[in-house]
């Protein structure tokens, strides 16, 4: 996303004056709008540019000073006042109020047209919008898609137009259940004096963040710099598979690919945490991957299946991790009628829930009919 500082270098803003501290000019910004009357906050945009003279709250400071927290709590990262006019000169305290809000503001010359700021800044918009659409394409493809008619070096320079080099470090962290803004897909985060860029790909409804680095890092600074993406992007409440740490071409892929394994196994074996991390999960993912079509062929299911007693107690039997009191507890039967039922299982499956080996087998199949349940649900929404 643009910064104020981008858009100085590149448009009019250049020639409105600057009021607020230096540092906001890092403040992001996508969209431009006017404001003439106060209602206006109401319905501007996230890292919106508000543009407005105070006509109707000209003669009022504190309506001024009011409105400032308004634009700001609604989204507004800047605001070009118009001067000359109704407003002669804006307020030390009006600017010191900006300042401790965290937002910039300008003051607009009379000889400087609204039409002029809103055109300059908009193509700006666009041009920005129209790289990031480009670069996500290179992205997809890269990861969807065979690249063997593009050099590697083709690559590489694709992508370092865009501010992402594939020769660097790489990892991503992938969820669901959110959509990403088209303004807001690629981005950089600056912490401890090392820039990290990244790019965000949907498809179908997984989002994915590739985040790329020059210098090798710890899994500490990983979920630092994770943190800092999902502030910019207002997110708290998601789940996210987690790849290790990639380079290069191919491993871009792979991380990609690890995200979503991480993400899909963590949802199946129902982890309370936030992040699913792929190196920790990477026994049940190895499983997932050998027979995530097992149980397609299975007959051990679909036996047990038969007898709705016997299938909800093995299922509580795994879930309270193979401890006959509590799973009794839970099924309200007495953990005599839990053993029998365990050794009925046996029976029908030729499988005992008390041996390593044939427990393990029950516990894949298990697992895959989780994941046979999911599958089915997520068919019913569609």
């Amino acid at each position: 996303m643009l910064t104020l500082i981008d858009l100085i270098h590149e448009s009019i803003l250049s020639e409105l004056k600057y009021l607020t501290d230096k540092k906001l000019l890092d403040n992001k910004v996508s969209s431009i709008t006017v404001m003439e009357v106060p209602d206006t906050y109401k319905w501007i945009e996230d890292y919106s540019i508000v543009i407005t003279s105070l006509y109707s709250i000209r003669d009022s400071e504190e309506e001024i000073l009011e409105i400032l927290e308004k634009l700001k709590r609604n989204g507004c990262t800047c605001l070009a006042i118009k001067t000359g006019i109704y407003i002669n000169k804006i307020s030390d305290k009006v600017i010191n109020k900006a300042n401790k809000l965290g937002l910039a503001m300008f003051e607009i010359p009379l000889d400087i047209k609204y039409v002029d700021i809103i055109n300059g800044i908009s193509h700006i918009f666009y041009e920005d919008e129209v790289k990031i659409s480009k670069a996500q394409n290179v992205f997809y493809n890269l990861i969807f898609e065979d690249y063997d008619y593009y050099s590697e070096k083709d690559l590489v320079k694709k992508s370092k137009y865009y501010g992402l080099d594939l020769n660097s470090y790489v990892f991503v962290f992938s969820t669901t259940g959110f959509n990403e803004n088209k303004e807001n897909n690629l981005g950089n985060i600056s912490l401890s004096n090392n820039e990290y860029r990244y790019i965000s790909l949907q498809n179908k409804d997984v989002i994915s963040f590739i985040v790329f680095f020059e210098n090798k890092i710890c899994e500490k600074e990983k979920y630092e710099i994770i943190s800092e993406i999902l502030k910019d992007k207002k997110i708290n409440k998601n789940n996210f598979g987690l790849s290790p740490i990639y380079e290069k071409i191919d491993g871009l892929r792979m991380a990609y690919f690890d995200s979503i394994k991480a993400l899909n196994i963590g949802k199946i074996l129902e982890l309370n945490e936030k992040y699913f991390n792929y190196r920790d999960l990477e026994a049940y993912i190895t499983v997932y991957d050998l027979l995530n079509n097992l149980y397609k062929k299975d007959t051990i299911n679909k036996k047990i299946k038969l007898n709705k007693d016997l299938y909800q107690t093995l299922h509580t039997y795994y879930d309270y991790n193979l401890n006959i009191k509590k799973a009794s507890e839970a099924l309200f039967i007495h953990e005599n009628t839990l053993r029998y039922r365990l050794n009925k299982i046996e029976e029908i499956c030729s499988y005992s829930p008390y041996k390593f080996k044939d427990n393990l087998i029950l516990f894949i199949n298990y697992l895959l009919n989780k994941i046979e349940e999911i599958d089915d649900d997520s068919d019913g929404k569609k």
